[in-house]
């Protein structure tokens, strides 16, 4: 049997406890790139699951622009969702009934761990 993290205790926002991957959908940047190459739910996904389960730093477009194409991080997790190892699915938008935040509702099956030999990859303890 599997065992998968679902909830944990938010590093911002009082200290609740919520559901992974939680996070504002917005750009990394303001400017153009930004909104053509961000404003995408799957590599949004990809940002959230990096800040939130392998400790990254929020990804900002301080240094240009994300380059996911050359990221093994979205590499890796692209390749297992169009392989079919990792589904992704819309549940719905929800309300935080004490901040009044909404919330895209999304469920990922993950992949098996990655072996500790792929490149950019850290296995979650």
């Amino acid at each position: 049997m599997a065992s998968v993290l679902t909830i944990r205790q938010s590093r911002h926002g009082g200290g609740l406890y919520q559901v992974i991957p939680v996070g504002v959908f917005q750009p990394t940047s303001p400017g153009p790139t930004g909104q053509t190459d961000d404003l995408d739910l799957w590599r949004f996904i990809t940002r959230e699951y990096n800040e939130e389960l392998l400790g990254a730093p929020e990804t900002t477009g301080d240094n240009g622009p994300v380059d996911y194409d050359a990221w093994p991080f979205h590499q890796a997790l692209q390749k297992a969702r169009q392989g079919g190892e990792l589904r992704v699915f819309w549940l719905g938008v929800g309300m935080d009934p004490l901040s009044l935040v909404t919330d895209f509702l999304i469920r990922c099956r993950p992949p098996a761990p990655p072996s500790s030999s792929s490149p950019g990859i850290t296995e979650i303890p």
